[in-house]
């Protein structure tokens, strides 16, 4: 899902052998079965991405997502690039760019 808001998460459900929610730069990928408690958990990430809460950290072809779901708990996921995504950088997270994305559209009544 491509969202109307520029400042927004793109978001991609993929559904083959496994539920994938894809959320992110080279993190932000989850894998989920097809139980009514997996599908619950993409329904509350999906939720989560389109109201804008979302912080992703972005260095050196690697990056780290943080969606908080409506419950207040925050998940995380972690991905990795080719090239330099390979090598080990420690405190990457300290050094990288911290993107925090808005909602796919304001609450806000236009005029």
């Amino acid at each position: 899902m491509t969202p109307h808001n520029p400042k927004a998460r793109s978001l991609a459900v993929v559904g083959h052998q496994w539920l994938q929610i894809e959320a992110g730069e080279h993190g932000g990928s989850w894998e989920l079965g097809y139980t009514d408690e997996d599908i619950e958990h993409a329904r509350a990430i999906i939720e989560a991405v389109i109201s804008g809460r979302v912080i992703e950290l972005v260095s050196l072809r690697r990056s780290e997502v943080r969606v908080t779901l409506a419950t207040g708990s925050q998940i995380t996921e972690t991905g990795y690039g080719t090239g330099l995504g390979w090598l080990p950088v420690p405190g990457w997270r300290k050094r990288a760019k911290a993107v925090t994305y808005e909602p796919y559209k304001d609450d806000e009544p236009t005029s």
